[in-house]
């Protein structure tokens, strides 16, 4: 009953998405379903003349907030960068006196990071109490954003 509403809705909107060569949509497996919580999608900024900020920003302004990023990669997190889970240990990282060489700096999982903080933005437009015609209007937004760049690249020059 909740499953399949989100389906329906994240195919249609993959097929709308298609025509803006600034959006990569989910690579469908084959033989599988897709069931989208949030619907991720990648902008590729070599064929925006906006950041990815910007687009998200106009597109909430259009009335269809985007979740820019997802969550920070783990390895990034405080915990890793201090090597530090407890007040008076420094275990797993070290144990018996022997440090661990893992490196969790940043710049080892190039994809993740760039994903995260330059391309991956998501949308709960599929969510079970939505319909086609939001998927529509979304889509319609997007169009009207995309009709405004030179006008959201200026104002990304003055900011």
């Amino acid at each position: 009953e909740l499953v399949k509403p989100r389906i329906v809705l994240s195919d249609y909107l993959t097929k709308k998405l298609i025509k803006f060569n600034f959006i990569q949509t989910l690579e469908k497996v084959p033989n599988s379903i897709h069931v989208c919580y949030l619907y991720p999608f990648r902008f590729i900024a070599k064929h925006a003349p906006v950041k990815r900020e910007t687009f998200a920003k106009a597109m909430e302004l259009e009335g269809f907030p985007l979740s820019i990023g997802y969550e920070k990669p783990i390895y990034l997190m405080s915990l890793y960068q201090k090597k530090k889970m407890y007040p008076n240990s420094n275990f797993p990282f070290e144990y018996k006196n022997k440090k661990s060489k893992v490196s969790y700096k940043k710049g080892i999982c190039p994809n993740v990071e760039k994903l995260h903080f330059k391309e991956l933005l998501d949308t709960n437009i599929c969510n079970s109490q939505r319909t086609k015609k939001d998927i529509d209007l979304f889509i319609r937004a997007i169009e009207k954003v995309e009709q405004n760049f030179d006008e959201l690249v200026k104002i990304e020059k003055n900011s």
